[in-house]
């Protein structure tokens, strides 16, 4: 049988390398209670080339992270602050680009690779070694979602219990904040957590936070919490390239007794899409491991077709749905959108809105056009391949595409 939780069966080529992925034995979320750390589908993070800057920061030694510096004091209330003479409770290392930010789509591997950091910080800090006097909760990894953030402080404002909030927050070894980007629309939590990361950077207690974006590419993220988000360590975040897919597949393929020939490996690669999170990376060589057992045959290419056709169902979306979401966006009557206006805001408008239902709708060039007022597919074709070549001009439309395309898909 596979070892399946073994680190030491994994094998790399040198365009690869692993990280043995780490957790805190005590991780917490709110109030002290004891939360599980996210479970990563392997034990090791696997990156190539398009990870080699995140692999780096992931495999940094404890010490790296925090130099040894005095305990912190206790004061009276049993509360743990800096060490004195103004040494706060992280000296130098990583600990002094606090706050640790990373950012990457979804299934890229943020939420373990911020505990695997929370561990590696917890190991350097003299909190994380447990100050005499201390409480148990400081020398602990306070994780939780941005929107879990949000709803705890909404409900401590309603309770009068913001100062133990902030306690709370304030005096975690380490505090991670996971996808603050779903903050958007909390203004006042929004805040809130920048008031949180200031508080713990002037105490020396690092932060390490998780996005899917850039903060200044997220739209409705307030200006101070972006200020404060940006300051310390920025570690971008990618779906796997080639060797790395090759490389999870195959090893997910092996944890199931199963094994890919290169055929069907090289089909099953190149018929995945490019940015397809991990877990849908495993989902297909499950659907192979599903078809082989049904069929009572070992890995072929029928059994590789069907996974691909199964992996990444259909998107229920329509072309007068992709136009209603892009009129509002740029306020815009849906008419404007349909009319035969040249105004230069409402032509942007309308091809991208042609081009994101080309991609999502699977209508044809014929039937998008005679949507959008009768147009002639020539007319849809150039708005298309024009929109492509500016969304990858334009940093600031392709960042609008990405996120209507994930309201879109979320509301299919």
């Amino acid at each position: 049988m596979v070892d399946r939780d073994s680190p030491s069966s994994l094998t790399t080529t040198p365009a690869l390398s692993t990280i043995v992925l780490r957790a805190p034995q005590a991780v917490r979320g709110h109030r002290g209670r004891a939360v599980p750390p996210p479970m990563p589908l392997l034990p090791v993070f696997v990156a190539g080339e398009e990870n080699r800057f995140a692999a780096f920061v992931a495999n940094l030694s404890s010490e790296a992270f925090a130099d040894e510096v005095s305990q912190p004091s206790v004061n009276g209330d049993g509360d743990v602050s800096g060490g004195g003479d103004g040494d706060a409770g992280f000296g130098g290392g990583l600990g002094e680009f606090s706050p640790l930010l990373l950012v990457g789509p979804p299934g890229t591997g943020k939420s373990v690779i911020a505990i695997h950091l929370a561990t590696k910080l917890l190991d350097g800090s003299p909190a994380g070694r447990v100050a005499t006097g201390a409480k148990p909760r400081d020398a602990d990894a306070l994780v939780m979602p941005g929107i879990d953030f949000a709803r705890f402080y909404a409900r401590a404002v309603d309770a009068d219990e913001v100062t133990r909030f902030r306690r709370d927050v304030d005096h975690a070894a380490v505090l991670v904040i996971d996808d603050v980007h779903l903050m958007v629309g909390k203004p006042a939590s929004q805040e809130e957590l920048a008031a949180r990361i200031e508080s713990r950077t002037a105490a020396g207690r690092p932060t390490i936070l998780t996005a899917r974006r850039l903060p200044p590419q997220v739209a409705g993220l307030r200006p101070l919490l972006v200020s404060r988000m940006l300051p310390g360590l920025t570690v971008p975040l990618r779906p796997p390239g080639t060797a790395a897919r090759r490389y999870l597949l195959t090893e997910f393929a092996r944890r199931r007794d199963m094994t890919l020939g290169s055929d069907e490996l090289h089909l099953l690669e190149a018929g995945l899409d490019r940015d397809l999170p991990v877990r849908q990376l495993d989902a297909a060589i499950a659907g192979i491991d599903l078809y082989c057992r049904m069929k009572g045959c070992t890995p072929d290419v029928h059994a590789v077709r069907a996974a691909l056709a199964a992996v990444e169902p259909a998107v229920n979306l329509s072309t007068e749905k992709v136009a209603k979401l892009i009129s509002r966006r740029y306020k815009l009557k849906l008419s404007d959108l349909k009319s035969g206006t040249r105004r230069q805001e409402v032509v942007r408008a309308r091809s991208l809105a042609m081009f994101l239902s080309r991609q999502l709708t699977g209508s044809s060039y014929h039937q998008i056009g005679k949507y959008f007022g009768g147009r002639d597919h020539t007319t849809v074709l150039h708005a298309c391949r024009k929109t492509e070549t500016l969304i990858g001009q334009d940093s600031d439309l392709r960042v609008t595409a990405d996120e209507l395309i994930e309201q879109l898909k979320a509301t299919a």
